[in-house]
């Protein structure tokens, strides 16, 4: 049987068994994945379509609450590259820094695809520790860094903070991701755990 889309309720997606997953050419079986869908208005775009997500409100005083971030890139053989970075919100994009052209950043330029995992300081009604990862396509932009790290150090370090610590630091590299999927636990799915 071939691999297809199957049925569900919304914000679920159902496959159905007897052919090959078409990524990982794995057999599958019964797969359901829940993809939470944000409650997008008339102005807004569905996380189930891969289109631009906006950026739930609670999410947005997670990231600038200067939580802990977690990078997700692509590795060239596939593998992922994960590191902690400060991320901050331009609009609905998210916004990091990096000083030199490090794996992260080549990553991206070669495959824009990444996640970011942000950790809160809550827990949900069932004692979870709550989280939401954004999933979406970076691309970097040259030049930018040091000002947009000055603006994070703010957060994450403190107020009246001088970062980079050093003259005249080089324009590095600022990463702009676009989010088209949120999932998680915590207030922005939109149910109750």
């Amino acid at each position: 049987m071939k691999f297809e889309r199957g049925y569900g309720r919304p914000g679920t997606r159902w496959y159905r068994t007897g052919g090959e997953h078409p990524r990982s050419g794995r057999s599958t079986a019964m797969i359901s994945r829940q993809v939470f869908d944000v409650k997008a208005g008339p102005d807004e775009y569905s996380s189930m379509g891969g289109h631009p997500v906006k950026i739930p409100q609670d999410v947005k005083n997670l990231i600038e609450s200067g939580c802990p971030a977690h990078l997700v890139t692509l590795n060239r053989d596939g593998s992922p590259q994960v590191t902690l970075v400060w991320i901050g919100l331009d609009g609905d994009e998210l916004v990091a820094g990096h000083l030199p052209r490090n794996r992260k950043v080549k990553n991206i330029q070669r495959d824009p695809r990444v996640a970011v995992s942000l950790e809160a300081d809550t827990k949900s009604s069932m004692g979870l520790t709550e989280y939401v990862v954004l999933y979406g396509e970076a691309h970097i932009q040259e030049g930018g860094a040091p000002e947009l790290l000055q603006r994070l150090a703010e957060v994450y370090i403190g107020p009246g903070v001088k970062f980079p610590p050093m003259e005249n630091p080089p324009p590095g590299y600022v990463t702009r991701i676009r989010i088209d999927r949120i999932e998680g636990v915590g207030p922005w799915t939109g149910r109750p755990v």
